[in-house]
């Protein structure tokens, strides 16, 4: 339960950050942009690698999780302002958001698509890195995004993802109440049609005769109908 509900919360989390991305998604390139421009850069990176390694869609769920994790807690431990969603860092005075967005980003990405690295990540996080200058603050936020990333992957290392896992079907098996109510509803027709007489004599009033529709009052015969739906004549005994 412990690990759905984490789960739950990280896709919360996920779809979260890319609300937030695709808000700043008129922003032209990555030059001087602001950590949101990176937050959907990366977005659209991820999901190439996760393309081009055929993933599952419950794999890519999980994976992009984790990745909107470690990039919104890394963009806290810089800006602050609100609580981190799983790790706790402090980050040097000055970091850079943007370089923690694509350190953290790039280093969930390279450790469970360790094959889509050379192709999208590696390219990818070196044009992140060259729109942004160089300095203390780049080399700070790197450092940030790295260890959020770091210690999330160590977190999450035990957490059952992608774990082989053999479905045993249950002995005895489960009944299947679908079919056990078709067969309840599966009625012989002298079933049938003694529920019916049982019914309509159920739904008759004490003294009432029930007459068949289109029966004529002033005829010395009548017809005795044995279905209350359709009765038109009613004549008391």
């Amino acid at each position: 339960m412990k690990r759905i509900l984490f789960i739950a919360s990280a896709l919360l989390a996920a779809m979260v950050v890319a609300q937030v991305g695709a808000a700043s998604s008129s922003a032209q390139g990555q030059s001087g942009g602001s950590p949101d421009t990176y937050v959907t850069y990366w977005d659209v990176v991820g999901t190439q690698a996760f393309t081009a390694a055929g993933l599952t869609p419950a794999e890519g769920h999980v994976i992009f999780a984790y990745v909107a994790i470690a990039v919104y807690d890394s963009v806290i431990a810089i800006e602050g302002g609100y609580r981190p969603f799983a790790i706790d860092v402090d980050a040097t005075a000055g970091a850079s958001a943007e370089t923690a967005v694509a350190a953290a980003a790039h280093r969930i990405l390279a450790h469970y698509l360790p094959a889509q690295a050379p192709g999208i990540l590696d390219p990818a996080f070196t044009a992140s890195l060259d729109s942004i200058p160089d300095g203390q603050a780049k080399t700070d936020g790197m450092a940030t995004g790295e260890q959020v990333a770091a210690l999330l992957i160590a977190e999450r290392a035990d957490d059952g993802f992608r774990a082989p896992v053999t479905y045993t079907p249950p002995d005895p098996p489960i009944p299947d109440r679908r079919n056990r109510r078709r067969r309840r509803h599966r009625r012989s027709p002298s079933s049938k049609s003694s529920t019916s007489d049982s019914a309509s004599s159920d739904m008759t009033p004490s003294g009432t005769t029930i007459w068949a529709e289109g029966s004529s009052r002033s005829s010395d015969t009548f017809t005795e109908h044995p279905c209350a739906v359709c009765v038109s004549v009613v004549k008391r005994a």
